[in-house]
């Protein structure tokens, strides 16, 4: 939209007869025009530099900014990893300056620029990420490896050498959006013992922050880690069913994200379950991780996966062993009411990256009808 010029900044609105300011709500300093917005506002140049000094490039030319996007180098480096987080450096700085003019205007909120640098940093390391990498990718010069190093994006050390990617462990607080047009699966599992009545729950959304999918259900008496194993299953069916990738997965037992590594690196479940009853849960996901091509996991604390939790308790009150819907197929209408209030909370968050710019809508829309795959 850029490129094309097609971005509808208050001076075009004013064209086709919109009436309303038509200042800059980033600085407040000068009219809302393409330029300015994206690459002159205080904002933006900031991002642009602080971009430029961690590449150690000049990343904005003579031209205008649709001269610098369509001029962007495309392979300034000799590894491959620096040139792909090159390329898609322009677009994750164009999206935060546009979502935090968005937030601004329709959210009243506004972001210091450590705050905004913080969501684009984010956003990057989460799609670099999941891009598939080899060990002949890594930086072979020390001019370059140090650039990597400038950008702190605690990439793994070691990399997938097939077409499935490799499980990164990396643990966030709170919730955090996925990267643009990708998705991040949230699963858990709850028993009141060990073993005792138990149930599994989860949620996929898009990054907005929008609610795909949830799911939950009854497995009867079961042990916490059997738990969430079923958890992790269930969420993997429901994403291919609705064909999401890429996927972010994200759990809040490391025992279980590391599980999930060591099948996704090729480990029979045998070697890592430890029990009869896990090694069938692992056995299923195995089998399902091989439909997914482009997928990461994650450990979060309890903060970023609050929602799961959430349904993963209505699945141990549940009579149904899988329901997945909208948010209609939450039993009561008050704990339909305090799953939104969750799903409004971890889209304020100052970490939830790409985040709405309007809020939660109402559940009923979160999920188009033909979407409900009750099992």
């Amino acid at each position: 939209m850029v490129g094309h010029k097609k971005l509808l900044t208050w001076d075009k609105l004013r064209r086709r007869n919109f009436q309303g300011p038509s200042i800059c709500h980033n600085c407040f300093k000068n009219e809302e025009t393409l330029q300015h917005l994206l690459d002159t506002c205080p904002i933006a140049n900031q991002l642009w530099e602080k971009v430029g000094f961690r590449c150690q490039k000049r990343c904005k030319g003579p031209g205008d900014i649709i001269d610098t996007i369509r001029q962007w180098p495309k392979i300034p480096y000799d590894c491959a990893i620096l040139n792909y987080m090159w390329n898609i450096i322009p677009g994750t700085v164009l999206w935060n300056i546009w979502k935090e003019r968005n937030r601004r205007i329709f959210k009243n909120q506004s972001s210091p620029i450590e705050e905004i640098w913080g969501r684009l940093h984010g956003n990057l390391r989460e799609t670099m990420l999941l891009k598939s990498q080899t060990k002949e990718d890594l930086p072979t010069t020390d001019n370059e490896k140090n650039i990597l190093d400038n950008w702190k994006l605690e990439l793994p050390q070691e990399y997938a050498t097939h077409q499935t990617m490799k499980c990164n462990i990396k643990e966030v607080r709170n919730w955090i959006a996925p990267p643009t047009n990708s998705y991040k699966l949230n699963f858990d599992g709850a028993s009141k013992g060990n073993p005792r009545p138990a149930g599994f729950g989860g949620i996929i959304r898009d990054h907005n922050g929008t609610p795909l999918q949830i799911y939950f259900g009854n497995i009867g008496w079961d042990t916490n880690n059997s738990t969430e194993l079923e958890g992790l299953w269930q969420g993997l069916l429901v994403a291919k069913r609705l064909n999401l990738q890429p996927l972010i997965v994200e759990g809040d037992s490391q025992i279980i994200i590391n599980m999930a590594t060591r099948i996704q690196n090729g480990s029979q479940a045998r070697k890592v379950a430890g029990s009869w009853r896990l090694e069938a849960r692992l056995n299923n996901i195995a089998h399902e991780l091989r439909n997914h091509r482009a997928l990461s996991f994650h450990h979060t604390r309890r903060e970023g996966n609050k929602i799961a939790d959430f349904l993963a308790n209505i699945g141990v009150e549940s009579n149904q062993p899988f329901q997945a819907g909208n948010l209609d197929i939450i039993p009561s209408n008050q704990q339909t009411q305090e799953c939104e209030n969750l799903l409004q909370r971890d889209t304020e968050s100052p970490d939830a990256g790409a985040g709405t710019s309007q809020g939660v809508e109402p559940h009923a829309q979160h999920v188009p009808p033909h979407a409900n795959i009750n099992g």
